[in-house]
């Protein structure tokens, strides 16, 4: 196991994560830029977007990058996708050739569609073994107050899976090895379009018919991408993918399912961000889904339908009505039409 590991990144996900952490380490070190953040958690031992509950005295938080990287064995990711890059940009003045990199984030940087892990390597110049990924059902509430988890670790060293495995089981939280890394981060990336759509047909009070309609489908649209750009089948039936999907679609804990539930309580883009106090990963996602969708030619329908309600100004029934007049097809991975 890791001698020293850190959290870089003090937002909801990235601050109980450190909590898990604190389990298998005397100590964890947790950076956020924000000095509030870093305050509260050392004095007060608690987190604004977690009121009320406390956090291990363990956690050891800080505005230093520096302090926070220096003699790390392992060190986990938790910063939004769109603003990895430029912190990894500072990380890299501290950081060891050898040191283990682990993404928590679930996006796809919009300049350039790569996923965390990409991103990763590329900055901080790292070889791929030493770079791993941790996705799964994973409600930062849920795992603060200790209910039963589970997620993925994934990575191409059987010995760094193990390693980062180690690092994060406890009684609570039980981590699966998989060797897909590509489908692991996509899995977490794309379920948030798919969550966004189930949230604005509850907002339009559509049903359980429908909402089932879009999340079965939808998992269909995401397994052609990620096949057709090299991830296996069987990681979209498993806990980052089928898991993640039904927890992230279904919770009103869910700041995706929450974002669309407002646009299709009939807010607007504008509203439904300041209602959530910021924008949902996936808006962002779906605009690097569609081009991914375009370069691979994979039919995206949903993704699609979402993107232009979000984006070009079409009515929330825009979705309904595309998806309802679709060619009758079979269903499937390679489905056909039958008319």
């Amino acid at each position: 196991m890791f001698r020293k590991v850190a959290v870089i990144g003090g937002g909801a996900w990235g601050s109980v994560f450190a909590n898990i952490l604190t389990t298998n380490y005397n100590e964890v070190v947790l950076w956020d830029r924000e000095v509030d953040v870093v305050e509260n958690m050392n004095s007060q031992h608690i987190h604004q977007r977690h009121l009320g509950k406390k956090f291990s005295e363990r956690i050891v938080a800080t505005n230093s990058l520096e302090e926070a990287i220096s003699e790390k064995d392992c060190l986990f990711f938790c910063v939004s996708s769109q603003y990895l890059r430029n912190t990894l940009k500072e990380v890299k003045a501290f950081i060891s050739s050898e040191t283990v990199c682990v993404s928590l984030s679930k996006g796809i940087e919009l300049t350039s569609n790569k996923t965390m892990t990409q991103v990763i390597r590329e900055v901080l110049l790292l070889d791929k073994v030493n770079v791993a990924s941790l996705s799964g059902p994973n409600l930062a509430g849920e795992v603060l107050d200790k209910k039963p988890s589970a997620t993925v670790v994934a990575g191409k060293s059987n010995e760094v899976v193990k390693q980062i495995s180690q690092a994060v089981a406890t009684q609570y939280f039980r981590p699966f090895a998989s060797s897909d890394v590509l489908g692991v981060e996509l899995c977490g990336a794309l379920k948030n379009i798919i969550a966004l759509a189930i949230g604005m047909a509850n907002g339009k009070d559509y049903g359980f018919n429908t909402q089932s309609a879009i999340m079965a489908r939808g998992l269909e649209e995401i397994m052609r991408l990620g096949v057709s750009m090299g991830a296996q089948t069987k990681t979209f039936y498993g806990l980052a993918g089928v898991g993640d999907l039904i927890t992230t679609c279904m919770s009103p804990n869910s700041r995706n399912y929450s974002f669309g539930l407002n646009l299709g309580k009939g807010l607007d883009f504008e509203q439904a961000k300041e209602r959530l106090n910021g924008v949902a990963e996936g808006c962002m996602t779906t605009k690097a889904a569609l081009q991914l969708a375009k370069e691979y030619i994979v039919p995206m329908p949903i993704v699609s339908g979402v993107y232009k309600i979000l984006f070009d100004g079409a009515p929330l029934d825009y979705l309904e009505k595309k998806l309802m007049n679709l060619p009758l097809y079979t269903e499937g991975m390679n489905s056909k039409k039958i008319i």
